[in-house]
């Protein structure tokens, strides 16, 4: 019998730390897609949020110039559709970085509507995005899509005034927009 439904490596290992990070919270995931990948359900609180995975390999050694190494822990390519992001229904989408040097997945963890604004003052409103995010070893994310090599490496150098809108690093691993959303007391130690 063939499976009507798979869930992929990416979102697995996305759903794995969910039940970590939210302990008590129920995941679920749908037999058909249509556009969320889990459903998050706080039973005690009759609370619900919905969540959108995107999960990259890391770019970081196979495809970045050698100089950016020493900066970066890891490089993610996505490509995400303006209208899918436009008629998301999902609460957040969720950007897990994979690094082949850390054993733990980072994740951006965005409200679609922020992450569309954002896209559009870095690329204009183009229907197909070409999305890179860089994490670097200060834990800071940038979406560097388009950036001159040398404009680049001064952001890494920190020499440079980073655009707002390319620095997601208030999005980097923050699971406070999803506690509020299941009406979660606190945040876990």
């Amino acid at each position: 019998m063939k499976p009507f439904y798979t869930i992929d490596a990416g979102e697995f290992r996305v759903g794995s730390m969910i039940e970590h990070e939210l302990p008590g919270v129920s995941l679920w995931f749908p037999v058909k897609d249509e556009g969320d990948d889990f459903l998050l359900l706080n039973r005690e609180k009759n609370a619900t949020c919905t969540v959108q995975v995107k999960v990259s390999r890391d770019y970081l050694t196979t495809h970045m110039d050698e100089a950016f190494h020493p900066y970066l822990q890891c490089s993610g390519w996505f490509t995400p559709t303006r209208s899918k992001i436009e008629r998301s229904m999902s609460d957040y989408w969720i950007f897990g970085l994979h690094s082949y040097n850390c054993s733990r997945m980072n994740l951006i963890i965005i409200h679609p509507a922020e992450l569309l604004a954002r896209y559009d003052d870095i690329h204009g409103p183009m229907p197909k995005l070409q999305s890179y995010f860089c994490l670097t070893k200060e834990n800071r994310v940038f979406e560097t899509r388009g950036l001159s090599k040398n404009d680049y490496t001064k952001i890494l150098e920190g020499n440079a005034v980073i655009p707002p809108e390319r620095d997601f690093s208030r999005f980097l691993n923050d699971w406070s927009g999803i506690h509020r959303k299941l009406k979660l007391n606190a945040l876990p130690s």
